[in-house]
């Protein structure tokens, strides 16, 4: 007796269950790559707000301080004397943030330095260091 075309329902159950066993093993590593990407994004929006506050501390030829707020979850940017046309905030989702809270930024491009380590949910930690000297902002992986 001549077999029928295409597949019967052992064999479609067969290769269902083997392609739900390896997205099972896959999707961790997807959910892990996800949270490294956005960790990363958010370290880099940080670096992007000091930067740019040592640019306005130039520009402005003035001093701008950038604090962390009570749990290390924003930064607030203030020009001189609390300038609220200057007050900024970027929402950060980290868990730990060590080293002084605020720097600021002099007009002539140098700063009050600090070395923030921070923690993101899923990814490695992080250090962001403000150079005292220069105000040059650098990200780089913790303890490197």
């Amino acid at each position: 007796m001549p077999r029928p075309d295409g597949f019967s329902l052992i064999e479609l159950a067969l290769a269902l269950a083997i392609l739900a066993v390896a997205a099972a093993v896959a999707a961790p590593g997807i959910a892990r790559t996800a949270d490294g990407i956005r960790a990363r994004a958010e370290r880099g929006a940080a670096a992007g707000v000091l930067r740019a506050a040592r640019a306005l501390a130039v520009s402005r030829r003035q001093p701008i301080n950038v604090r962390l707020d009570g749990d290390g979850s924003a930064l607030i940017v203030t020009g001189a004397g609390g300038d609220p046309a200057v007050l900024a905030t970027r929402a950060l989702t980290v868990t730990r943030v060590s080293g002084t809270p605020r720097v600021t930024f002099h007009p002539h491009g140098a700063s009050s330095g600090a070395r923030w380590v921070i923690t993101a949910p899923g990814a490695a930690d992080a250090l962001i260091a403000v150079d005292a000297l220069t105000g040059r902002v650098t990200v780089s992986r913790s303890g490197s």
